[in-house]
């Protein structure tokens, strides 16, 4: 794993101060991961690697590993964000972006765990900028985005989320999918960085209080792969500025009972292979 600081100075592990916006929640945020890299050893950062750290830890940082043009991304963040501090059903609305996601469907990163027919199924923008600058309490994706409400057993509760619905699966499919987070903007801890407890998606059980919360931070066009069941969280920024992060989320199987992903009508779904038990 690796995680820096905007001005990539290396510094090991070190102790950050606590941090108050996380009283609430009972923990601090005491542990930040920083290195220095070389060109060579950031581009190995996205080479496949069996990726102990992602089934273990539950992230993967990949140092500058942002397809296409990071500038081309932004422009289009900022056409689907207008005024707004967040957009969802983003893959709808920009081209780009959807084209970025479909290119990310078959890198390593996701191929390696979720098969060659991985899939894009959720696109989501954020920017705490100093108007829109919130506190995102401790929490795990647990919500997959549907064309319609369907009720099956053991799927629920379900809530509608700008007009799309949304539902809690059953656990086996809550393991079947993958998230990256693109940086758009430098992304160090005192713009609100995310915060994460190492290993929590592998025990549902698992509190925020169960051990100390790592501080992920990030330069622009550094990618973090990362299990939606990771408890994770993020403060407001104690000094705003543009945060723009593009958070995809893929999977690879075909849902039960009629479902259908929300994004499923431009992605050609794979033969339903119900997950495990």
């Amino acid at each position: 794993m690796v995680a820096r600081s905007a001005s990539g100075h290396s510094e090991g592990v070190c102790i950050s101060d606590r941090l108050s916006y996380l009283d609430s929640c009972h923990v601090q945020a005491n542990r930040s991961w920083r290195s220095n890299t070389t060109e060579n050893e950031r581009s190995a950062e996205h080479r496949p690697r069996g990726d102990s750290m992602l089934t273990a830890q539950g992230f993967h940082l990949l140092a500058g590993a942002c397809l296409g043009d990071l500038d081309q991304l932004r422009r289009a963040a900022d056409d689907v964000l207008a005024d707004s501090h967040a957009a969802r059903n983003v893959l709808r609305r920009s081209p780009p972006i959807a084209a970025c996601a479909e290119t990310w469907a078959q890198h390593p990163a996701i191929r390696d765990v979720l098969g060659n027919q991985a899939f894009a199924i959720r696109g989501i923008l954020f920017d705490k900028i100093l108007g829109a600058n919130w506190q995102v309490p401790w929490h795990r994706d647990r919500l997959i985005a549907v064309q319609a409400r369907i009720d099956l057993p053991g799927w629920g509760p379900w809530t509608l989320k700008e007009g799309v619905h949304h539902v809690d699966p059953p656990a086996p499919w809550l393991h079947r999918r993958l998230a990256i987070r693109l940086h758009l903007d430098d992304c160090p801890s005192a713009n609100g960085a995310l915060l994460v407890i190492p290993g929590s998606h592998v025990d549902a059980s698992t509190m925020a209080t169960a051990s100390p919360a790592l501080v992920v931070e990030a330069q622009a066009g550094d990618v973090l792969v990362m299990h939606p069941l990771l408890l994770h969280a993020s403060g407001p920024a104690r000094v705003p500025g543009r945060r723009r992060v593009l958070h995809l989320e893929f999977a690879c199987d075909s849902l039960p009972g009629g479902l259908r992903w929300e994004t499923q009508e431009y992605q050609p779904p794979p033969p339903v292979s119900p997950p495990p038990a």
